[in-house]
Order: structure tokens, then C-alpha cells, then sequence
């Protein structure tokens, strides 16, 4: 009998280690939505437009502007925060519906400052 484990035969979907990095230098390793420092707290890169249940092959979901740092996991922090509020993410940008482009949708941090993603610089509005 032959062992199978499908975990390692999956291909990953998410950003690259180089991708990751990037958020993490143009967010200055804080919180993009709270400013939290995130040294010493869990912490994510979330996907602004989502990859789906199971992932997805479409390579504009891993450029930097669909890609934020945000405290928490998807329960806790800044990311549990927009997974419990989508409603609301989605009127502050950080969610993203698949027919709008990340890159002209703006986001607002937690204390009401507007801006973009633009590759790897932030820009105030």
C-alpha cells in the first residue's frame, strides 16, 4: 500500500518569499491598517481581492497592491477584524471584489487616512 500525502503535492498559490518581503519593507513591518509594529504579534499578509477556497493560478492575486500586512490572524487583530466586518472592508478597500481593480481601489486605515497601493510605495490621498 502506497502513502499519499496530497498536502506536499499541492502547489502553493500564495506570494513568493520576495513578494512577502516586499509588503513587509513598504509597510515597515507594522500593521498597514492599525500601524501596529508587528515584531512581537502574529501577523499575515492578506489578499485583498481573495484567492478562493482552494486558491487560485491567476497571478494578479500575488502583486504588491492586492497584498497588505495586517496584525492578527483571520480571527484576531486587523485581519480578523476585516474577515468579521466585510461588509465594511469592503467600503474601506480592504476587501476587493473581483471585477474592481485593486490598484484604483483605495484603502482606510483605522484612523480614517486614505491611500493606495502603488508596487511597493504607499500614497496618501
Amino acid at each position: 500500500m502506497r502513502s499519499t500525502n496530497l498536502r506536499s503535492k499541492r502547489k502553493s498559490t500564495g506570494p513568493s518569499i520576495a513578494v512577502r518581503l516586499s509588503v513587509m519593507v513598504r509597510a515597515d513591518n507594522c500593521c498597514e491598517r492599525c500601524g501596529q509594529p508587528i515584531a512581537d504579534m502574529p501577523a499575515s499578509i492578506h489578499h485583498r481581492k481573495p484567492r478562493k477556497m482552494g486558491g487560485t493560478r491567476r497571478p494578479d492575486i500575488n502583486f504588491l497592491p492586492n497584498l497588505v500586512l495586517l496584525c492578527g490572524t483571520g480571527t484576531t487583530g486587523c485581519h480578523g477584524w476585516i474577515e468579521a466586518n466585510r461588509k465594511a472592508a469592503k467600503a474601506t478597500g480592504w476587501l476587493v471584489p473581483d471585477w474592481e481593480a485593486h490598484e484604483t481601489v483605495p484603502l482606510t486605515d483605522a484612523y480614517g487616512q486614505r491611500f493606495l497601493l502603488d508596487g511597493d510605495r504607499r500614497v496618501d490621498l
